[in-house]
């Protein structure tokens, strides 16, 4: 055989082989990547990760079955996309992205406050639910009443969980505050805890959480008098570029706004919640 047709050949059959294998990675890839929308379509169920936090989530001592906000709101969703919903795993405020995005459940089933590292690392949906964030501080302590920018003081110090809005808003909003700086995987009751034990001056929490915790601890904790220091619209987070699954969760959060399905359900829980407004509202007499 010439020199030439037989490097001819070699090249051919390297470009065959190659091809072959390219396309066998290719259909692997393709596998290995289905997206969490199709995975949920495909087995009829989410899976969801979840918090404790009062009202919005709490289990049945007796039962131990989930109860709250978030639950009913979940439900109502899976029986508009015809789904089951799985509680599989309970997660820190701080790390629950990092735990949904290497697929151990399919979306947080804990509606959260957005912020900008949320934003930029998970997908999330319009809002289910405004919430009300107030600082809370020790009983008696009436430095901050109607002023919270005197938070702003480096012999202040705050309870924030790391990589949670708290620390956001930390940030954002009182640079010069110290960090009492607690573990992602905390839950909503130890910066408050940090505050009625003097680790800490000041914390944020809702309505809800501070009357749950007040119940519990009697005069220990309070309110700052005044306005609330954000107010948020409650997001579901998904993970980062799933739009699919976002596009299906913003157009059940709609069904349910508009017929006063979240209305319905927030009015059977304690706290100073309030249901989006619905679209149809401006062009309906």
């Amino acid at each position: 055989m010439r020199p030439i047709f037989q490097a001819i050949l070699v090249a051919v059959v390297t470009g065959v082989i190659m091809a072959l294998v390219f396309h066998g990675k290719t259909n692997e890839t393709a596998v290995q990547k289905e997206s969490t929308f199709a995975r949920i379509v495909r087995t009829g169920e989410i899976r969801c990760g979840y918090a404790i936090t009062p009202s919005f989530l709490f289990v049945d001592p007796n039962t131990k079955e989930i109860h709250g906000i978030n639950h009913d709101i979940m439900e109502a969703i899976g029986k508009i996309l015809d789904v089951k919903i799985k509680w599989v795993e309970e997660v820190g405020w701080g790390d629950y992205i990092e735990s949904m995005n290497a697929g151990r459940f399919d979306m947080m089933c804990a509606s959260v406050w957005p912020s900008g590292p949320r934003s930029k690392n998970s997908t999330l949906t319009k809002a289910t639910v405004y919430n009300a964030l107030y600082v809370v501080v020790r009983e008696g302590d009436h430095r901050f009443d109607d002023n919270l920018e005197k938070i702003n003081d480096p012999a202040v110090r705050m309870a924030v969980v790391e990589n949670d809005v708290s620390h956001s808003i930390a940030h954002e909003s009182y640079p010069q505050v110290q960090l009492d700086l607690l573990s992602p995987s905390s839950d909503w009751v130890m910066p408050v805890m940090d505050v009625m034990t003097g680790k800490a001056d000041v914390a944020f929490c809702d309505l809800g959480l501070f009357e749950d915790f007040n119940a519990k601890n009697p005069g220990k904790i309070m309110l700052v008098k005044g306005p609330p220091s954000r107010v948020y619209a409650e997001a579901l987070s998904v993970p980062l570029g799933e739009h699919d699954l976002e596009n299906a969760l913003n157009a059940s959060i709609t069904t349910l706004t508009n017929s006063g399905v979240i209305k319905g359900i927030l009015s059977h829980y304690a706290g100073n919640y309030n249901p989006p407004a619905p679209e149809f509202s401006k062009n309906v007499p």
